[in-house]
């Protein structure tokens, strides 16, 4: 929180994500302007349930809204000792007492909801200072080359299916060698991605490519298909 206090001195306004636990207290404390920001809906809503709550009542409104108060209370308490804590020790500001404390509740405190109203339309409950933007997306560096090898991949028959478990980490060596055996069984081509996963000691079949990082806004348009971990960044790109 103090590296992040740090990184903000001098700027006119701040747009924080929901790991930045510390992003509303510091716009508070420098008096500029905050926005949080999160890549799935976060606000409470009677629309649907909180992404961590299923239940086959996920349709009725009371529940679905409980859900989120109920996730707001949980990370609050989680929480709020260290974040008070700070708030006196090292901004000089009050404490918050209230419960369930969320920044996305404040009033006229604009919310910036990263992802295509397309996949999630805006709730009917949430307020006109939520906007849902349609995602984000980083450029590719310019002088960015691709990998001769893949190159010769993606020419050298129909287009690929890319599978990508991405930046995961808690995908084992045999449920990447049970993935591996299973597309062979298809016959069909693919690029698989296995992120910080190791695939030293599994054979792949002529019709898989291994590549460990490739922007997907070159990568994508040139497969048929893309079947992913389900991460909000590979979900904007796919």
């Amino acid at each position: 929180m103090n590296s992040c206090m740090n990184a903000c001195q001098n700027t006119e306004a701040i747009i924080y994500s929901q790991l930045i636990l510390s992003g509303y207290h510091i716009a508070e404390k420098l008096g500029v302007p905050g926005y949080a920001s999160h890549v799935t809906p976060q606000g409470k809503t009677s629309d649907f349930a909180h992404p961590f709550y299923t239940s086959n009542i996920d349709n009725i409104g009371i529940y679905n809204w409980l859900t989120h108060f109920c996730e707001e209370q949980y990370r609050w308490r989680f929480t709020s000792n260290y974040i008070n804590r700070w708030r006196q020790q090292t901004l000089e500001l009050p404490p918050i007492s209230f419960v369930g404390f969320q920044p996305q509740n404040q009033p006229q405190m604009p919310v910036l909801y990263c992802y295509s109203p397309s996949v999630v339309p805006k709730p009917s409950d949430w307020s006109e200072w939520a906007y849902v933007t349609g995602y984000w997306f980083l450029d590719s560096p310019s002088n960015w080359q691709p990998p001769q090898d893949l190159v010769d991949f993606l020419e050298s028959g129909e287009p690929p299916i890319y599978i990508g478990f991405s930046s995961s980490t808690n995908h084992t060596q045999r449920t990447i060698e049970s993935a591996v055996r299973a597309l062979a069984k298809t016959g069909q081509r693919f690029i698989l991605f296995a992120g910080k996963n190791r695939l030293e000691n599994t054979d792949l079949p002529v019709e898989v490519i291994r590549e460990d990082s490739v922007p997907f806004d070159w990568l994508f348009p040139k497969v048929s298909g893309v079947i992913h971990q389900g991460g909000a960044g590979t979900m904007a790109a796919a």
